[in-house]
């Protein structure tokens, strides 16, 4: 399995999760890139998109992972 990791930083929750700032246009630039990708390097591999919001607070950093996010 290849798996393609978007890491998404903020100082606060404020505004919502950083990976809120995931649209649709910057999901089909992903794709994009990753076809570009494995028409360099092919790979009968499953294809999986997971995302990293890292949330750094005064006081803590949230972590949190979702696999498959899109």
């Amino acid at each position: 399995m290849l798996i393609f990791t978007e890491v998404k930083t903020k100082g606060s929750k404020k505004f919502g999760r950083p990976s809120d700032a995931i649209d649709k246009k910057k999901i089909a630039l992903y794709k994009d890139a990753v076809e570009g990708y494995l028409e360099q390097c092919p790979s009968e591999d499953e294809i999986r998109f997971d995302v990293v919001n890292i949330i750094i607070g005064k006081d803590e950093t949230k972590i949190e992972y979702i696999p498959n996010a899109f």
